[in-house]
């Protein structure tokens, strides 16, 4: 009699972006509700997820590998053993890569949230997860017991942890330290400040040849609800205002530039492409559809092609009824303006698609 597997597959997904491989490891998840979310009417955000096929507020963590002029980076640590137990599994599915984490010179932090960096090290014993040459982060990250206005507003309890953490978390690395404010920071990867969320958080533009990908670190913490309502923040920011500022300007960019992303907080594996307009509206998933609350809509589906099962969703998002939608689909009436931008990339896993020339 055989068992029952008790453990997923480990979470690693490789693509090419030029002569570079990203490989995006997962670090688990981190569940919640919306109650953290600032800025947004929360009735309409949970209709949002609902329509999403996501009743809560699941939260991937990634990280990723960066494979390129025979050196090995890894953007982000994942939350080690310091915060929920779904969560805590980069060394694991580095293992599950066939990488030994000693064979990564290099780790470059978006920002110090335990999320993101208590993997450095581990928290019960302070041993280095990651001894590697270089330990790389903004000035401004790795000023744990900052004063500036923005660190200011967080409140004493939240500045108190976050500084005790992060403290803990780079004390053993104190002599490998490498600040950067902007520029090159690694082969082919560019830091692109990005702050609001913390006052350095920083995006990461990986760039060979005419192919690009933006790793953009924490520029959506909940993708479905801010990419739809860019205004929307978290309880975490720093600064909402200049958070939301950050991440219309981020939007825009990959947008115009027809960027692959990534995020830290996309679902798993974090990567995914830009369609259409430059304003962003609406985060759907390239595979399936978006909800729908009607069993005739239901029905009805089974009469589609998968491609129009996907315009009924989109066509119905903008509140039409479903004769109306009927209607567009056997081309009777003229099609609204759609402004629909994220889809899940490639599932060839080292295929490379193009992309425009990155910016200077």
């Amino acid at each position: 009699m055989t068992s029952q597997p008790s453990q997923q597959i480990p979470g690693v997904y490789r693509r090419k972006i030029g002569d570079i491989t990203v490989t995006a490891i997962s670090d688990g998840y981190l569940d919640g509700n919306l109650d953290v979310m600032r800025n947004v009417d929360l009735d309409k955000a949970h209709t949002i997820l609902r329509e999403a096929f996501r009743p809560a507020r699941r939260t991937s963590v990634n990280t990723f590998l960066i494979h390129s002029k025979d050196r090995l980076a890894i953007i982000d640590t994942g939350s080690g053993n310091y915060l929920l137990p779904t969560a805590g599994f980069v060394q694991r599915n580095l293992v599950g890569a066939g990488i030994d984490p000693k064979s990564i010179d290099t780790v470059l932090l978006t920002h110090m949230h335990p999320d993101h960096s208590a993997g450095l090290t581990d928290m019960s014993n302070g041993e280095l997860l990651f001894p590697m040459r270089n330990w790389s982060c903004t000035r401004m990250s790795c000023r744990t017991g900052s004063t500036t206005a923005p660190w200011r507003k967080l409140t004493s309890d939240r500045r108190s942890c976050f500084s005790r953490q992060a403290a803990k978390q780079v004390a053993p690395y104190k002599n490998r330290t490498r600040l950067f404010k902007q520029g090159e920071v690694f082969p082919g990867v560019t830091a692109v400040p990005s702050p609001g969320h913390t006052p350095g958080h920083t995006a990461y533009l990986i760039a060979s040849g005419n192919h690009q990908l933006m790793i953009w670190g924490d520029t959506v913490h909940v993708p479905e609800v801010q990419t739809a309502l860019p205004e929307a923040g978290m309880a975490f920011d720093t600064d909402l205002a200049q958070a939301a500022a950050s991440r219309k300007r981020m939007f825009d960019r990959v947008s115009a530039d027809g960027t692959l992303v990534a995020g830290m907080h996309l679902h798993f594996p974090g990567l995914h492409v830009w369609r259409g307009a430059v304003r962003v509206t609406r985060f759907i998933p390239k595979r399936g559809c978006t909800a729908s609350n009607s069993s005739d809509e239901r029905a009805n589906r089974h009469r589609l092609s998968p491609r129009d099962q996907i315009r009924m969703s989109e066509l119905r998002r903008w509140g039409m009824t479903l004769a109306q939608v009927f209607a567009q689909l056997s081309g009777r009436s003229p099609t609204p303006p759609l402004r629909l931008s994220l889809t899940f990339g490639e599932s060839n896993a080292l295929r490379s698609g193009p992309a425009r020339r990155p910016r200077g």
